[in-house]
């Protein structure tokens, strides 16, 4: 399947966490780990670095515990303009 349906996940699982505002400002880096085959079950997700509050660990995982996709997205500060 085309990359930009597990973007598209990625997107989802953003909007129901964080909201609609979580898109204002927000910086993403990821990689194509390996493609999506038909049949497979994914699971898109995110993890705050203890580190850095404003920095997530992102991911698209196959049904295998395997990477799809793999970066970071950086959220604006709460109350930034857009």
């Amino acid at each position: 399947a085309h990359g930009t349906m597990s973007i598209g996940l990625l997107w989802q699982m953003l909007q129901r966490n964080r909201g609609a505002s979580a898109f204002d400002g927000l910086d993403l880096e990821l990689r194509f780990v390996k493609p999506v085959r038909i049949g497979e079950t994914l699971v898109a997700g995110g993890r705050v670095r203890d580190d850095d509050p404003g920095l997530l660990d992102v991911w698209v995982r196959a049904d295998d515990g395997s990477d799809r996709l793999a970066g970071t997205l950086r959220l604006a500060p709460t109350g930034a303009a857009a």
